[in-house]
């Protein structure tokens, strides 16, 4: 779905973000993925934007299943994060998220390397380091987890005990996993003219298990139907003389051009007088 305009987030020189995914909470939405080999457990980075639709309630953002991570918004619209159901971390916001009508950019930072237990969890909203908290259990040094780890699945919009009616509810856009490396807001945004957060493009490495979603679709698809199977590249031409179905091969992202032409002019009268030229075509686009 493409940001609305008066609710985009804000792009930097040419650098703009045109798509979002909406998770619907009643729907039971989320994404998924399975690694198959293990990546770096001890050191991570996910960044995503966020626009909240419901509030005052438990609803995950990214995480892995019962006792592993999670990122979470909490009931009073505070950011948290947990490991092993909390007992080998678990660390919540005092800056609350209550704007809905506006794009939040979250950092979380994993890194159990670190000596100093507060930098082994960091937060980062719009650029700025969140220092205030609720409450504050950092994960023990050199603990591993389950993100990152090969057959745990992970969740995107749901994760950790994946508790019924917890999944995420709002929209997320240009979101990443980093595997094995501890970034800052500089490698994912900047502060525009006016001081607003804006997002650059991420230009280093996402490591075995990391990845990026952009949210533009899954590329051009085959189809079927029509009365001709011409291709033209990645395009399939599918030619109508009369009301027919075309039918992509799977679900994804579609692009399409519809032509139609004009109808001739009818002739008229015993004299066989030829009829006028038809009406113009007519074409749409999506």
């Amino acid at each position: 779905m493409a940001l609305i305009q008066s609710t985009a987030i804000p792009s930097s020189g040419g650098y703009e973000i045109d798509q979002s995914l909406r998770f619907n909470n009643t729907d039971d939405a989320y994404l998924s993925f399975t690694p198959s080999s293990s990546g770096n457990r001890k050191t991570w980075t996910w960044s995503g934007w966020l626009k909240r639709g419901k509030l005052s309630g438990y609803y995950n953002v990214f995480g892995t299943p019962s006792e592993g991570e999670v990122i979470r918004l909490e009931a009073g619209d505070t950011l948290a994060f947990y490991a092993n159901g909390g007992a080998g971390c678990a660390i919540n916001t005092t800056q609350v998220l209550r704007d809905s009508s506006s794009w939040y950019h979250i950092i979380v930072v994993f890194d159990t390397t670190q000596s100093t237990a507060s930098n082994r969890v960091k937060f980062y909203i719009n650029g700025s380091q969140i220092t205030s908290f609720g409450s504050t259990t950092y994960p023990a040094l050199n603990s591993e987890f389950k993100v990152n780890q090969s057959g745990q699945t992970h969740y995107l919009g749901n994760g950790h005990a994946q508790t019924a009616g917890r999944e995420l509810d709002g929209y997320l856009a240009e979101t990443h996993l980093i595997d094995g490396q501890a970034l800052t807001p500089a490698d994912f945004g900047e502060t525009g003219t006016y001081g607003e957060w804006k997002p650059i493009e991420y230009s280093g490495s996402y490591g075995t298990n990391g990845f990026y979603l952009n949210f533009a679709g899954a590329g051009i698809m085959t189809a079927t139907g029509g009365n001709s199977t011409a291709t033209d590249g990645s395009y399939k031409a599918a030619s109508f003389t009369a009301d027919g179905t075309f039918t992509p091969s799977a679900d994804g992202f579609v692009e399409y051009l519809v032509v139609g032409g004009g109808g001739n002019g009818a002739g008229f009268g015993a004299s066989s007088v030829s009829g006028g030229g038809g009406g113009a075509g007519g074409y749409r686009t999506g």
